[in-house]
């Protein structure tokens, strides 16, 4: 009978190993040249760590290295600024090429003049941070919203930047040589692009948006499958809208898309109840089989996710492939300046979503509608967040946010699981099954002369100063199997570990500095905690039965130790 006890404990265990999640919001801020952070975005880079770029109203690019398992900034930092220019970048996102350089995509203002056009730019910024080019089209209004790099049929890569409607492609090997690829204004007058990725499987890139369908008020979302056969020729080889036939709203803003696998695509679409315009906005999710091929592709699935306020706008969608879970970034722009993080399994959309809010909530105009849920005051009534990563290199597979707020400078959000965080509160929100089809749709194009110039930054060093708004104890520590996909690259470190001596001592190895350490029970429920050193022996008195022994220090170290005692 003791040993069955035992077993159904274990079983427990587990799954307690499983629930655990946990938030860590950490203030990553300039002390010198960067004080006021305008815009910031993350990449996750393959050399093993994580680079934080950040943008001010002076026109500086900072970028920082930080250590993805202590999430510290490693002392390698670079500020560029412009020479003998006066404009300032705001960046949407960025991404990694084949050569390890950062491609940043954005848009331009001239300094201090918010009312002069905006003009999209790229950067490129080489792996050392050795270099910083900053590319701009000066006769070109807009924004790069989305990018992505890619090959065409002659294996040459390029880079895709979305900007409205029309496509611009880079030659990644001269960065000078641009090709706009627009829908005509002649038969989609009111077509927009807002996201594009490259599908390694088919060797296709997909871009989605949305397509005017001659009602007022309705964008239809579409999806466009496509090759790039030259740099004068785009070939697409799947185009289709998906309808919403059961619901009756009308889509605005931007479509988002992530490739799940070889076969699967999900589609997001925001929704506005057009009978009560004013009372919730509405993520859409579609899960489309065969993507790729407008004779095959179909509608696995689709859901509507009801929120409680309006004027939702989506920033970023990204697929979580270990946890297999989808992370959505967006913000309410009507009564509260809300960031909300949305976390589901993507292959299951009835199952259920988790919406949790990144920030406190205020009534900002009278027309609002009843009071909103009570909102805490996490980051900042102003907090904007950017673009979202993922941090590959930690063994918790962490998700990443970037943000600013004018309180306290820029933020970098590690996010795991938002529905068991005490750190996030959760909003309510009515699940409801959506039947859209797929219907062809045929997409036209005009290629237009490039016009674009480019403008070199100068390099000089900067200090980070760093803060911890939220830390939950608790970290992570199964989500990918305890097991990391890849480590830091700089010298091998001792492997901590924690050796348990007759159920009743323990011993730590490996650590670095002072450790603290916590004992729970199997209910989670904390009974000790305390601090100590390597190669010290810590006894600790319990009664019979199972208790996880967790141990961490400053530099991100952690173990997880079981206990039995009997």
């Amino acid at each position: 009978m003791k040993k069955l006890h035992i077993i159904i404990a274990l079983v427990l265990w587990g799954c307690a190993q499983i629930a655990e999640a946990q938030n860590m919001y950490r203030n990553y801020q300039s002390s010198t040249i960067i004080p006021q952070p305008q815009t910031a975005v993350s990449v996750v880079h393959s050399n093993g760590y994580v680079y934080y770029f950040q943008t001010d109203e002076n026109g500086y690019l900072s970028v920082t290295e930080i250590n993805p398992l202590s999430m510290n900034p490693t002392g390698n930092a670079k500020v560029f600024f412009p020479n003998l220019q006066n404009f300032i970048v705001y960046l949407n996102g960025g991404f990694e090429d084949t050569s390890g350089n950062f491609v940043l995509f954005g848009y331009q203002l001239q300094t201090h003049n918010i009312y002069m056009p905006q003009h999209p730019v790229y950067i490129i910024i080489a792996p050392n941070l050795s270099s910083c080019n900053v590319y701009y089209q000066n006769l070109l209004s807009g924004e790069f919203s989305a990018g992505c790099y890619g090959y065409n049929q002659n294996n040459d890569e390029v880079y895709i930047l979305v900007n409205g409607s029309e496509l611009v492609i880079v030659e990644a090997a001269s960065p000078f040589n641009q090709h706009r690829f627009e829908l005509s204004v002649v038969t989609n007058p009111n077509d927009h692009y807002s996201d594009v990725s490259w599908d390694n499987t088919h060797s296709r890139f997909i871009a989605t948006g949305f397509a005017w369908n001659n009602n007022i008020g309705y964008k239809d979302p579409f999806v466009e499958v496509f090759e790039i056969i030259n740099y004068d020729n785009i070939n697409p080889t799947a185009e289709y809208c998906v309808l919403n036939q059961s619901y009756y709203d009308f889509n605005e803003y931007k479509s988002l898309h992530v490739q799940l696998d070889d076969n699967h695509l999900v589609l997001y679409q925001d929704l506005r109840r057009i009978d009560n315009p004013y009372a919730y906005d509405i993520i859409w999710l579609s899960r489309i089989q065969n993507f790729w091929d407008i004779n095959m592709a179909t509608i696995n699935e689709s859901w509507l996710y009801e929120l409680p306020n309006t004027k939702l706008t989506a920033k970023d969608m990204i697929f979580d492939k270990c946890n297999k879970r989808l992370n959505f970034l967006g913000v309410f722009n009507y009564c509260s300046p809300l960031q909300i993080l949305a976390q589901l399994n993507p292959y299951s959309l009835s199952s259920g979503i988790q919406i949790g809010q990144l920030g406190i909530g205020f009534h900002a105009l009278y027309s609002c509608p009843n009071p909103q849920p009570p909102y805490i005051n996490l980051y900042a009534s102003d907090i904007s967040m950017f673009n979202l990563a993922l941090n590959i290199h930690n063994p918790c597979y962490p998700l990443l946010i970037a943000g600013v707020g004018s309180k306290f400078g820029s933020i970098l959000s590690e996010t795991y699981d938002i529905s068991l965080s005490s750190c996030d509160l959760l909003l309510w929100h009515i699940d409801k099954p959506a039947n859209p089809i797929v219907k062809p749709y045929s997409i036209h194009f005009t290629t237009p002369d490039p016009n674009f110039d480019i403008i070199a930054f100068n390099s000089a060093p900067e200090n980070n100063t760093v803060s911890y708004l939220c830390n939950e104890q608790n970290a992570c520590s199964h989500q990918y199997g305890g097991k990391s996909l890849k480590l830091d690259t700089g010298a091998q470190e001792a492997v901590a570990t924690i050796a348990i001596k007759d159920n009743q001592e323990f011993v730590c190895e490996g650590f670095d500095g002072e450790i603290q350490y916590y004992l729970y029970d199997i209910a989670g429920r904390l009974l000790v905690q305390g601090r100590t050193q390597n190669g010290i022996r810590n006894i600790v008195k319990k009664s019979n039965g199972i208790y996880l022994l967790q141990a961490f220090d400053s530099t991100g170290k952690r173990v997880v130790k079981k206990i039995v005692s009997l």
